[in-house]
Formats: C-alpha cells, sequence, structure tokens
C-alpha cells in the first residue's frame, strides 16, 4: 500500500496500482494520460469493477471539489 492508501500488486516483475489495472484488463488497453480510476464508494481498497469508474482528470477534479 502506498502513503495515500492505494494497494500495489505486482505485475509482470513490475507494481502497479491495483484499481488501474483492474480498470485496464477490462479495457483491453492502458489508460490514457488524461483518465484516473475514481473509486464510487470512497473505499481506496475497494477495487471491484463495479465500484471503479474511469474519469478524465479534470472531471475527477471537479467532483472531489464538490
Amino acid at each position: 500500500m502506498n502513503k495515500w492508501g492505494y494497494k500495489y500488486i505486482r505485475v509482470n516483475g513490475v507494481n502497479i496500482l491495483e484499481h488501474r489495472h483492474v480498470v485496464q484488463k477490462s479495457l483491453n488497453r492502458l489508460l490514457l494520460d488524461d483518465e484516473v480510476v475514481h473509486h464510487i464508494n470512497g473505499n481506496k481498497l475497494d477495487n471491484r469493477l463495479e465500484n471503479l469508474d474511469v474519469l478524465k482528470r479534470g472531471d475527477h477534479v471537479r467532483l472531489h471539489i464538490k
């Protein structure tokens, strides 16, 4: 886990944030530079696909400013 509370996993010898890996596998592609993964219920350790949403970086910032 990192200092922000996100879980890392090891994939093909590389550490990757688990929530990003789950979404990338689902999309069958890497996330774009301006895409972030949002935890819908706010629990950073709940990396079930149904709890993850891909947002543009600016939309994610606006969501958390509200």
